[in-house]
């Protein structure tokens, strides 16, 4: 039982990660011709758009990819229903909404992790790459106020160390 726990826990993450790349990456304006743009948009444009076509047809938030982020809680709280209404056996509304609540959170922070990571990660093997630059742009506004406050030690850039501590930090206080 456990391991379709983990089955199902790995594909409602990616699945909500995405659709929190998607929203985060319209926010910023960016782009999604370079990988792993075209990825994200490939795996979420299946439940994105109809949500897109239908309910949010004449809706238009400045820079806000609502149906992204629409359709993010949903799985989540699908995620959360399936987890403890099946799985676990106690299906309280309070606890399937709280818990979908902290399920998207942690996603959400897990995603900036591993952007974060990749980010760093890609600055010392191919710092010229498409994707060092869309990762780039994703995370400056993440990266920029602790780079006014932590200059640069010898040269190195140590504001993504930085935030991978506030991220973990935050993780844990989520778990």
């Amino acid at each position: 039982m456990s391991a379709l726990i983990l089955i199902v826990h790995f594909l409602f993450s990616v699945l909500v990660g995405a659709c929190l790349l998607r929203c985060w990456s319209n926010y910023v304006q960016l782009g999604m011709q370079n990988q792993p743009g075209p990825f994200i948009m490939a795996l979420t444009d299946l439940l994105v758009m109809p949500i897109r076509k239908s309910l949010l047809r004449n809706v238009r938030l400045r820079h806000l990819d609502l149906a992204s982020l629409m359709v993010a809680i949903g799985l989540a709280w699908a995620y959360s229903a399936l987890v403890h209404g099946v799985f676990l056996s106690h299906a309280g509304g309070g606890t399937v909404l709280v818990a979908a609540m902290r399920f998207l959170l942690e996603t959400g922070l897990n995603t900036v992790f591993y952007c974060v990571l990749a980010h760093a990660v890609l600055s010392w093997v191919q710092p010229y790459s498409q994707t060092y630059g869309w990762l780039e742009r994703l995370i400056s506004p993440l990266l920029g106020p602790i780079r006014q406050v932590i200059p640069r030690i010898g040269g190195v850039d140590v504001s993504g160390v930085v935030l991978l501590l506030v991220l973990q930090v935050l993780l844990m206080w989520v778990a």
